[in-house]
């Protein structure tokens, strides 16, 4: 059909160009009864004189103008030149039309895009070039309210060569401040039902590959990992990635800020549900370090509660443990089965406010431990500045906890509740003249 198009033209004869201007467009989804409205959309094909063909789509919307064309030339032996230019298309709008709109997650960023290719007549490529680049906007998780990434750039560029038999994609990512500068590989099978190898690693040899910026609390200090490694296997026919290393650490001079993340996993989704198991341990770190590296799509309602409820000190042990169907680790998707999610966390030196109403446990020992129906924090030992300058020791025998059945957690079980510590600062109010009375009920330990 190209070549017909190319020899004869548009119609058969001599017809160079077709198209529309100023033009709407009205999509009606049926599936949900939404509805899209595209304004100021200018089309055309055109038949170039050499040969080939041109397609362009854009929109003169003054509040988000939009241009993509695409174009196809011969250049024998059956191999044919493509080339695609974008320009600020929003990637809600291309997952709408790909009919992928309806999932947990909203893309709502504009993307641009410069792609080179040579591909057979039968659509096999021969070489990709390109890069991709969007500007600002979100990723939301629509399941999670907290769970949003804001992007402010991202830039990936790509190379696919048949010979080499991969694709490697530079690419640096911008968001609030922090910096992902990496490379990833992705290697095709030898043989075939095979799978595919994705490797990626440090993308530049002077900039850290990830780099936090310093956040808005005191506790929420700049820092950087040095050394990323990830080596994983994609396998189509099976329906399955294997994440078989996943390193990240960070080579310094203060032996607290010398520190490492190991991670290893498995999603199979040949099945109706999808299935997720992983591990995760790291090294002795800061507790503010930890809180950085904490991704917010993991674990999020521990992870909430550690954010607001625990500061300071050192976590001297960090071991995570996940196996059950993906869908138990969203915000609001089913209960995680009690064997399905395991978090235990040690610390020294932490400052743990449990309870709204009550002071804070100042210099203490905690582990933590979570699972999929029970998290519990026990108290080793730690400092309460009560009234008047006077200070109060704990040592061992506290406990803050909450448990949930398997239709979730009951609604008296979303305070966390005190064993020994809330009676003993109540002892101590006493003699100091203040009563302590009620029911101290403080903010969810939502997990």
């Amino acid at each position: 059909w190209l070549d017909g198009v190319g020899a004869s033209g548009l119609d058969g004869h001599d017809l160079r160009e077709l198209g529309l201007k100023n033009g709407n467009l009205i999509v009606d989804d049926r599936r949900n009864g939404k509805r899209w409205s595209f304004d100021k959309i200018n089309a055309s094909l055109m038949r170039p004189q050499l040969g080939g063909i041109i397609f362009r789509l854009e929109s003169d919307d003054h509040e988000r103008p939009w241009q993509l064309s695409a174009a196809m030339r011969p250049l024998g032996d059956g191999v044919r030149a493509v080339g695609i230019e974008a320009r600020k298309i929003s990637v809600r709008d291309i997952l709408m039309a790909m009919r992928l709109n309806e999932g947990a997650i909203d893309v709502d960023l504009p993307l641009s895009a410069s792609i080179r290719a040579e591909v057979l007549d039968d659509g096999t490529p021969q070489l990709i070039q390109g890069q991709l680049v969007a500007d600002a906007g979100t990723i939301l998780d629509r399941h999670g309210a907290k769970t949003s990434i804001a992007i402010d750039r991202a830039d990936f560029r790509f190379n696919w060569d048949v010979r080499r038999r991969s694709l490697i994609m530079p690419f640096q990512v911008h968001s609030g401040g922090n910096q992902f500068t990496l490379q990833a590989t992705l290697a095709a099978p030898d043989e075939p039902n095979t799978a595919w190898q994705l490797t990626v690693v440090r993308g530049d040899p002077v900039i850290d590959p990830v780099i936090l910026a310093a956040g808005a609390s005191p506790d929420q200090e700049g820092f950087a990992l040095n050394r990323t490694i990830v080596r994983a296997r994609i396998d189509l026919v099976r329906k399955r990635v294997d994440l078989d290393q996943g390193d990240f650490s960070r080579i310094d001079t203060r032996p607290t800020h010398n520190i490492g993340v190991a991670v290893t996993g498995s999603l199979d989704y040949s099945g109706a549900e999808p299935h997720l198991a992983f591990g995760v341990a790291a090294t002795r770190m800061p507790l503010s370090v930890m809180k950085r590296l904490w991704p917010v799509f993991t674990a999020p309602g521990v992870r909430t509660w550690v954010m607001e409820h625990m500061s300071g000190g050192i976590v001297e042990r960090v071991v995570i443990a996940g196996n059950a169907p993906s869908a138990s680790f969203k915000a609001n998707g089913p209960p995680t089965p009690d064997d399905g999610l395991s978090v235990d966390i040690e610390t020294s030196g932490t400052t743990l406010q449990p309870v709204a109403t009550l002071p804070a446990i100042r210099d203490a020992d905690l582990t933590v431990h979570v699972t999929g129906r029970t998290d519990r924090v026990d108290l080793g030992r730690g400092t309460v500045e009560a009234a008047a300058g006077r200070k109060l020791s704990i040592t061992g025998g506290d406990q803050f906890r909450r448990r949930q059945d398997a239709a979730g957690p009951a609604p008296g079980s979303q305070y966390a509740a005190c064993n020994g510590f809330e009676r003993r600062l109540s002892d101590q109010g006493r003699r100091q003249g203040q009563r302590h009375t009620g029911d101290h009920r403080g903010a969810p330990a939502e997990g």
